[in-house]
């Protein structure tokens, strides 16, 4: 969870204006929603701050929500984050009605006022969460962490059993249950086991458990990042190759195309449903920024930057921008290859000489 919701946070999220030739370009600070997005959501937050947050519930709970402030002319001016276990979405008569309970009271909030992050579902008012799916693990994951606590807390030790070949008296056995209990819970380096009267001492249980202690372990971890669709490798887990490729180019794209992108598309789409007013829908969009996440490495960038350029898909100032590099004088022109001509202009409809020259 924490590594989706920090980088869905860390990708920079723009708002865009579409002209009437469908020609588009990122709007200014001064858009309000804009401002939203990239500066401050609201006054103790930075817009880091709430994407994390937010995406954080909604991989927790299943469901994200926020109050929306507006204008006078409808444009959101803050939206501030709320506690998605306290909120309970609800159908009232035809109308949807968030009601959200706050030390002890409660309050009914419009669906025009709530900004709402929803996962996988099934009746549309509510995402399920993944930690709902997963919890039989994590129960699993739970108790192997207190197992191997308390393992190693006893020295990495299994269990042992006294052996006697003389009946004891319910005092003795008592007082060598109380030494062996001092024993066994002191320091490590004070656990020196000194038997008389034909005591003899044997582990019971574990061994190749004991053993494959850390494997479960590794075993738990890839269960649980498998529910979030993460990559055993992201989380630590090396030890296994990956089928999403060898460069960290490959695997940042398998990473992006099979675990963000639902969440960044269910951003873009809560953002064009709840955030832009209906008269300037088609108008304006808002989108992430993915090429920090699909960055190779410098050769493979390199080449990329060099091939766009050569097509005229990108300015010399556009491609300087993307590595926050001042612009060049004239480097707004698009450029090609001079020798790129179109077909029709090698074909000659001169006529055959026939003076044999």
């Amino acid at each position: 969870m924490s590594l989706i919701s920090t980088l869905t946070a860390c990708l920079p999220l723009d708002v865009f204006e579409t002209d009437r030739n469908d020609n588009r370009s990122k709007v200014g600070m001064d858009n309000p929603l804009a401002r939203l997005l990239r500066y401050a959501p609201n006054q103790y937050m930075t817009a880091q701050e709430f994407r994390e947050s937010m995406t954080m519930q909604l991989c927790f709970y299943g469901n994200a929500y926020a109050l929306i402030d507006r204008n006078g002319a409808g444009d959101p001016v803050s939206l501030l984050p709320l506690q998605s276990a306290s909120m309970d979405p609800r159908m009232v008569g035809k109308s949807l009605v968030y009601r959200y309970q706050k030390d002890g009271s409660y309050a009914d909030f419009s669906h025009s006022e709530i900004l709402h992050l929803k996962g996988f579902g099934f009746n549309g008012l509510v995402g399920l969460s993944p930690i709902a799916f997963a919890c039989k693990s994590a129960g699993v994951a739970v108790a192997m962490e207190d197992n191997q606590r308390d393992f190693f807390a006893n020295g990495a030790k299994s269990p042992q059993i006294l052996y006697s070949d003389r009946v004891l008296t319910k005092e003795q056995r008592d007082q060598l249950e109380g030494n062996f209990r001092e024993i066994a819970g002191g320091p490590v380096e004070k656990r020196l086991w000194i038997l008389e009267s034909n005591l003899k001492n044997s582990p019971i249980g574990v061994t190749p458990q004991d053993a494959e202690m850390m494997a479960s372990r590794k075993f738990q971890v890839s269960e649980l990042a498998r529910f979030f669709g993460v990559p055993p490798h992201l989380v630590g887990d090396v030890e296994k190759s990956t089928s999403w490729g060898t460069g960290i180019e490959q695997q940042n794209l398998g990473f992006l195309q099979y675990t963000l992108q639902p969440y960044i598309s269910r951003w873009e789409n809560a953002i064009q449903r709840w955030l832009i007013r209906p008269d300037q829908v088609g108008r304006y969009h808002a989108e992430h920024n993915l090429d920090g996440l699909l960055r190779g490495d410098s050769a493979s960038r390199a080449a990329f930057m060099k091939a766009m350029g050569e097509a005229g898909l990108r300015t010399i100032n556009e491609m300087r921008r993307t590595d926050n590099m001042p612009p060049l004088p004239g480097g707004d022109v698009a450029m090609r290859q001079a020798q790129y001509v179109p077909i029709t202009e090698l074909v000659t409809n001169k006529e055959p000489r026939t003076d044999g020259a």
